[in-house]
């Protein structure tokens, strides 16, 4: 009961500007996402271009962050979910294209070229997926630009 009122003293809180470990625990976040989140950027993270590449990079789930937005009532359910299937379609085709280059490239395992292929395949992928959440931070005003 205690932690129910906890958690909803904190969505009355406006969304942060930087993304911290603490704010992830107090939003909600599991503990292997906050440790790998901690382990990229230990002092936190504005949403900018490079953060969501390196995010994807380390394979945090950015895609949690999405449902964060919807309980700070930044977006709306409909919203989330348009954005949530756009991310399904993506990875659907990445999916596809690496069946595609598994079934194709069978006897090229040894060579080496099958696994060139499929990291490619995956870069590729990343900054697809990338673009998405860029596109879609840009557009609820939250992505910051790069300070040099």
């Amino acid at each position: 009961m205690r932690r129910n009122k906890k958690r909803q003293a904190r969505r009355a809180l406006r969304f942060p500007q930087v993304i911290t470990a603490d704010w992830l625990d107090g939003a909600g976040a599991c503990s292997d996402e906050i440790r790998l989140f901690n382990a990229a950027f230990p002092k936190g993270a504005e949403i900018t271009v490079n953060n969501i590449l390196k995010a994807a990079e380390a394979d945090i789930s950015i895609g949690w962050i999405v449902h964060v937005l919807e309980n700070y009532r930044i977006i709306s359910h409909q919203r989330r979910t348009r954005f949530m299937l756009t991310l399904s379609n993506c990875k659907d085709r990445y999916k596809e294209a690496i069946g595609k280059i598994r079934d194709k490239y069978v006897r090229y395992h040894e060579s080496g070229l099958r696994d060139f292929l499929l990291r490619l395949e995956k870069s590729k992928y990343v900054v697809q997926v990338v673009e998405i959440y860029v596109k879609f931070f840009r557009s609820l005003d939250l992505l910051r630009t790069e300070v040099e």
